[in-house]
């Protein structure tokens, strides 16, 4: 049983603290995809047209390749590769800002630069499989449909 009996019975709001924290989730999950799917598709966009307007064909798909690769990585690997970026006392950042004498960054202890982290992150992984399929998409529309697009 997941609340009290004597909260149902009673017939009044359930106060409890796993309400409480199921609302921060709930809240938290739709925020989080609003964002992906707003930015998202905003910079797939960018990155399609920005690709389209490339015009040395070599250059462009080593370009689509080398951001088409994390695409295929898993997310496992995504976050080790998070980790040892942003670690307080082995990550690349800190270990950046220490040789600067600037202060560390506590970020797994932070929970406001999670939400960069975690946009990030997935725009690095989603961006570019989109943007090569509006990529495509836009060399098979003419100019009236492409400007329309835009």
């Amino acid at each position: 049983m997941i609340f009290p009996a004597d909260n149902i019975k009673s017939g009044g709001p359930i106060k409890t603290k796993k309400a409480a924290v199921f609302k921060t989730f709930a809240k938290n999950t739709v925020l989080y995809h609003f964002a992906f799917i707003l930015i998202d598709n905003s910079l797939q966009v960018l990155a399609a047209v920005l690709l389209n307007g490339i015009g040395q064909k070599w250059f462009k798909k080593s370009s689509q390749a080398i951001m088409l690769l994390p695409h295929f990585i898993s997310f496992v690997l995504i976050g080790l590769f998070a980790y040892n970026m942003l670690s307080y006392d082995y990550g690349l950042v800190n270990n950046f800002l220490k040789n600067v004498a600037m202060e560390p960054i506590k970020t797994y202890s932070n929970p406001s630069i999670w939400t960069a982290i975690l946009v990030l992150t997935h725009l690095w992984k989603a961006t570019e499989y989109g943007s090569i399929i509006i990529n495509q998409r836009l060399k098979t529309n003419d100019a009236l449909k492409f400007l329309a697009f835009v």
